[in-house]
């Protein structure tokens, strides 16, 4: 495991934790998610410098 990958996993474990079991369980994947409704919010995992993102979000 990369150094980058050991702080990705640390990142997404720890925001995991942060979450209720009833939280944990709303949390959807892009590839199954079939597509946001307004006011819908979400962080990508995997770039999570780039801050949350919300329907019609530019980035």
């Amino acid at each position: 495991m990369t150094e980058n990958q050991r702080t990705n996993y640390v990142l997404r474990h720890g925001i995991m934790n942060l979450l209720s079991d009833e939280e944990a369980a709303s949390i959807g994947v892009e590839e199954t998610a079939e597509r946001l409704f307004e006011g819908d919010e979400y962080v990508d995992l995997n770039q999570l410098d780039l801050g949350i993102f919300g329907h019609g979000s530019d980035h």
